[in-house]
């Protein structure tokens, strides 16, 4: 009623100001890209100023209380030839300024241009990767990591402003999650990327999913005019050796745009845990230490095609086709010793896993879209189908001995065969109408459809040979459908610009165990409100009131009732009894002339999903399951600034937080309160002769989250390069870590725990690239594609 009401006021208020319109529009460069600070007088018909402004970050502006008649705009900013339009004004009208560069300011672009690496939006905070050098040789991954308030928990889980995030790539959400997902963001390049968006409250449009908000993407689009294309290779060596090579074509026309590409890469590397448990069990205390060396060697390939055509002026269809391959191969080693109160030895288990794994991806989209009307109006339709199929087999041995290195009893071998198979459907329909210069209405309708297959087959050797183990083995079936709406309403009541949201989600979820001969259904109904606010304080800067509700889904995978060996003491188990976990979350920002950037959050969530720990001091047993625990909530102060001179630019941010977080488990509970912190830098500095020196650095406050009591972090790492060939040809060279430590330190004490977690992974690498482009050098914009099924994909894992 609130939404409509407002609806009703603002068109009743536009009747009665009939006698003056407005103006909305944004000034573009050749890139179609907003124009920030660009000069914009309106003059009558004797060419005399009535109204000026100053276009925003994005290059949007806006002029009200203007009477009917001819006017002139004059359009101006540095490097830009002069615009000069005449229009005849009736109506609230929105259109917009597209400046071509000088000649001579051209010139000086394909020489010198560079944006900021962090550039603050109304909604979002961007990291430009596309020509940072601190990219090359680097995972998506490694840059994400570079983001303001990123870091990572024990398990290699990417969370924002301490609070597990969506990852979405180009407005899809990934399919993967947990370890899964963590291995692709590691294996994709950076060099594969144009931009990374970090959005702490996202509005009604987005899927609700995700608690803490998303980190969105932008894989880099041929925007060059004509035939040309880009290729590149990379060489990379930490402890193991690793290569890249990418390829991509491109051919545009009036009408019609053809693109592809392709990627290969290799990489050897390792992660290393190093896991100390100290045990109680009455009075008698013992000792668990684990060496857990992780050694995977990948191949991964990426192959990308498709045409976007113009139907007519204003329709335009698409074709996007993907297909992706990833082979693993991998040896896992593990020592897990057991000792008495003194620290002696008693017995030891050494473990080896050997596997290989296959996954192929396939994704197709068709997408439409149509401009309504000369305002800018649109409608949009995006159909995907996803298929995922795998294939992986390993071979565990586990080698039990006594104090004195001798047999304690037979080796226990086991082999698995886990094949799986998603497939996910999706058909999604999204309304844009601008009603006038001040106020939008956007309406959009989702079904999307899910299926997951895991079969885990293990046999276990014997005195007789292999025999199947039932005690492990686990076929399961899950099917999900979910069915969503939105509604916004954006406007503006004098100095206000406001956007109100709605969105429902309604879930149901079949979950079948066919070894457990065990069915888990769902069936609910959410809704999640969203409100934007934003006022100008002055000509110098802004205010932005941010509220969300988002909800927090279990993954596929946390549904399934299986349960792993890593070895007899220690196992991770699905729980079907997962419920979603829903959040509350809160933020205002501030702008001040588009350099200095402050904003306060707070978040609180509710049947928080966590990862526990659970141990039995009697067995010395390890459970590793996910559940939902109680209360999280967490208030925090970020404050960035960012500065350009014609030879350096740099992004400081600096956060401070308070978290609380409750379990009411009765065997995980923890009552924790803790402030945290960080600070990270980033710099770019221009030489003579077309080189470039960029230099970053973070540092993380020990802090508590839970029962872990987390150690500090910090890191520098520096970059260089150099163009030639008119800026055809780039040399890459950085070196990732050289200052700091790849690890993740943390004590769990707590709820009968006494562990000492320390997870190391291949941080310090050295890393060369070369790249060419070649064909037109003109540029010309493309359009974006936000797909389906955005938010399914994240919560499936293997």
């Amino acid at each position: 009623m609130k939404l409509w009401a407002t609806i009703t006021f603002t068109l009743i208020n536009s009747a009665i100001c009939a006698q003056q319109v407005s103006i909305r529009g944004q000034v573009l460069d050749q890139m179609q890209k907003g124009i920030n600070a660009a000069n914009i007088i309106l003059k009558n018909t004797s060419l005399q100023p009535v109204k000026g402004t100053i276009s925003s970050a994005d290059g949007s502006f806006y002029f009200e209380k203007i009477t009917p008649g001819s006017y002139t705009i004059v359009t101006t900013s540095v490097g830009y030839n002069l615009s000069t339009l005449n229009i005849v004004l009736q109506k609230d009208t929105a259109f917009v300024i597209a400046l071509s560069p000088s000649a001579k300011s051209l010139k000086e672009v394909v020489v010198t241009s560079s944006k900021k690496l962090f550039e603050m939006k109304p909604d979002k905070i961007v990291l430009n990767v596309e020509g940072n050098a601190l990219a090359i040789g680097n995972s998506v991954f490694d840059v994400i990591r570079k983001g303001p308030a990123v870091k990572t928990d024990k398990d290699d889980n990417l969370l924002m402003k301490g609070v597990s995030t969506a990852i979405f790539i180009d407005g899809k959400q990934s399919f993967l999650s947990g370890n899964q997902l963590t291995e692709y963001l590691k294996n994709l390049p950076a060099e594969t990327v144009s931009s990374i968006e970090f959005i702490t409250n996202p509005g009604s449009k987005y899927p609700a999913e995700g608690n803490g908000g998303i980190i969105n993407i932008r894989l880099k689009k041929n925007t060059l005019y004509g035939t040309n294309g880009q290729a590149s290779i990379g060489l990379g060596y930490g402890r193991y050796p690793k290569y890249r090579t990418a390829f991509s074509l491109n051919h545009r026309s009036k009408d019609l745009n053809l693109f592809g590409s392709s990627s290969i890469s290799y990489s050897k590397s390792y992660n290393e845990l190093t896991y100390n448990s100290r045990i109680v069990n009455g009075n008698e205390i013992g000792y668990q230490d684990r060496n857990n060396y992780w050694n995977p060697r990948t191949m991964w390939q990426s192959y990308k095609a498709g045409l976007d055509y113009n139907i007519s002026k204003k329709s335009l269809i698409g074709f996007v086709f993907n297909l992706e391959v990833d082979k693993d191969t991998t040896v896992t080693t593990n020592k897990s010793s057991f000792s008495n109160d003194q620290k002696m030895l008693q017995n030891s288990i050494n473990s080896i896993k050997k596997s290989r794994q296959g996954l192929n991806t396939f994704s197709a989209n068709i997408n439409f879209k149509k401009t309504i009307d000369t305002l800018g109006s649109e409608w949009a339709v995006d159909v995907d189908y996803s298929l995922y199929s795998r294939k992986e087999h390993s071979l565990n041995e586990n080698v039990f001995n006594d104090q004195n290195e001798m047999k304690l009893r037979n080796d226990f071998v086991f082999f698995n065969q886990q094949p799986a198979r998603v497939q996910l459907l999706a058909f999604k329909t999204d309304y844009s109408k601008i009603l006038n210069a001040t106020s939008k209405l956007e309406l959009g309708f989702k079904l999307s459809r899910v299926n997951t297959d895991n079969n885990l087959i293990s046999d276990t050797l014997t005195t007789q040979g292999w025999s199947p183990d039932f005690n492990v083995s686990n076929h399961f079936i899950l099917d999900e459908t979910i069915a969503a709406g939105y509604a916004t309403y954006s406007g503006k009541l004098n100095e206000l610009e406001y956007q109100i949201g709605f969105r429902s989600e309604h879930t149901t979820t079949r979950g079948n165990s066919k070894t457990y001969d065990q069915i888990t259904k769902r069936n609910y109904l959410d809704f999640f409100p969203t409100v934007f606010l934003r006022k100008k304080l002055g000509d110098n800067s802004d205010l932005t009131f941010g509220y969300a509700r988002r909800i927090s889904r279990p993954g596929y995978s946390s549904l399934n009732p299986f349960v792993n060996y890593i070895d007899p003491y220690t196992r991770f188990e699905g729980n079907p009894h997962l419920n979603a976990a829903y959040s509350n979350n809160f933020e205002v920002k501030h702008n001040y002339k588009q350099w200095l950037f402050s904003s306060v959050s707070y978040y609180v969530a509710t049947s928080n999903i966590i990862n526990t720990i659970l141990q039995d001091n009697s067995t010395k047993v390890i459970v590793n399951k996910p559940q939902n625990a109680g209360k999280l909530s967490a208030l925090r102060l970020d404050v960035m600034a960012s500065t350009t001179y014609k030879w350096w630019s740099a992004s400081t941010n600096i956060g401070i937080g308070y978290g609380h977080g409750v379990s009411t488990l009765t065997d995980y509970s923890y009552d924790t309160r803790s402030f945290n912190g960080d600070f990270s830098t980033n710099h770019s500095f221009t030489l003579p002769h077309n080189m470039k020196l960029l230099l970053d650095g973070y540092y993380s406050l020990p802090e508590k989250s839970g029962l872990a009591h987390l150690k500090s972090g910090y890191a520098v790492n520096i970059g260089a390069q150099k163009s030639f060939w008119n800026n055809k040809a780039t040399v890459k060279l950085n070196c990732n870590t050289l200052l700091g430590l790849s690890q993740y330190r943390a004590h769990y004490i707590g709820s009968g725990l006494d562990i000492r977690w320390v997870n190391e992974w291949e941080g310090r690498r050295i890393n060369l690239n070369f790249s060419y482009k070649f064909g037109n050098q003109k540029l010309k914009a493309a359009r974006n594609k936000t797909g389906a099924l955005e938010a399914e994909k994240g919560r499936v894992s293997f």
